[in-house]
């Protein structure tokens, strides 16, 4: 059986823009660095929101979303988020923009993102979706861990 990895984590590494950090993403053996912006969480409250957002995917929940560019919910303006779809003991994984329109992003009272989008593998112009597979198990271990790869 394949043994499948999954990390998220803020690295070390300084942002050329103001109010922005780096981080990173480990689905098996891929590795992604992307920006977060830090004008709203903190470093601490992405880490803690990210952890949390696994916990309800392990627990049972069939999506979550583990935003990385985060403004109030209040405002209209876009964010980005690595959302989770479970389907039984596999996780899909897709980098998604998030537009803000009357009906969406909407977020619970604890700024957990709900009334995520359906997973489409294809889309609206017929093109695939780029997405990863890592296992239900992946993200328990992840949970367990305190630590994290640096890449």
């Amino acid at each position: 059986m394949k043994t499948s990895h999954f990390a998220i984590w803020i690295t070390d590494q300084k942002s050329d823009e103001e109010q922005t950090a780096i981080g990173c993403i480990q689905i098996d053996q891929f590795v992604e660095r992307f920006q977060i912006t830090l004008n709203y969480w903190d470093k601490a409250t992405f880490q803690r929101k990210w952890r949390e957002a696994v916990k309800r995917l392990v627990l049972g929940a069939n999506t979550v979303g583990l935003m990385t560019w985060m403004t109030s919910p209040t405002v209209k303006d876009y964010r980005r988020a690595w959302i989770l779809y479970r389907e039984g003991h596999r996780v899909f994984i897709q980098d998604k923009v998030l537009i803000a329109t009357g009906k969406s992003p909407k977020f619970d009272e604890e700024e957990h993102l709900v009334e995520i989008p359906p997973r489409n593998t294809v889309n609206e112009d017929g093109f695939r979706v780029s997405e990863w597979e890592t296992s239900l198990q992946s993200l328990a271990n992840y949970l367990a861990s305190s630590a994290h790869p640096r890449a």
